[in-house]
């Protein structure tokens, strides 16, 4: 397979991901230091088609339809996992159910509210607005408490995502 970058005849780009024609998430640059390959086959990293008709930003809770987890509307507080890119409508969106994953502040910010990315030592639940995370667990009859984990640093989280409860 050669990559997009060889295709335009410039040279190779460190940390290049593209997609093949059968969706499956393509990484390296093709340089013998880098070379293409798929993700390493993990259960805690799995890919899920971003049926909303909105961006899912990287951090973002998501269900397993792929619609931004919202703890309001109990069907979609069943969430698989967070985004670990930033996803249009209809491409694929690739997740992590479990396990650290870090990002930037700004990153965590724009899924959290907050300002200066995570509160280290907080639990992180879902929230009430679609595809955000908040520190404040749901509290009122009809909504979905799901407990998604605990910030380890500014930066980074300990994914681990309960099963939702009907309050």
């Amino acid at each position: 397979m050669t990559d997009v970058v060889r295709l335009l005849r410039s040279a190779p780009v460190d940390g290049l991901a593209m997609v093949s024609a059968d969706q499956e998430t393509i990484l390296g640059n093709g340089t013998s230091a880098d070379p293409l390959r798929t993700p390493h086959p993990d259960p805690n990293f799995f890919p899920v088609r971003n049926n909303s008709s909105s961006i899912i930003r990287i951090g973002a809770p998501v269900t397993a339809s792929g619609q931004p987890g919202d703890a309001s509307i109990f069907s979609l507080s069943f969430i698989v996992g967070l985004a670990l890119i930033d996803t249009e409508p209809g491409d694929l969106v690739l997740m992590q159910g479990a396990g650290a994953l870090s990002l930037s502040q700004v990153q965590w910010d724009v899924v959290s509210g907050g300002s200066g990315g995570l509160i280290a030592g907080a639990r992180y639940f879902l929230g009430l607005v679609a595809g955000m995370l908040s520190t404040i667990a749901p509290v009122s009859p009809g909504e979905g408490l799901v407990a998604v984990g605990i910030a380890v640093s500014a930066t980074t989280m300990i994914v681990g995502i309960s099963p939702s409860i009907l309050l």
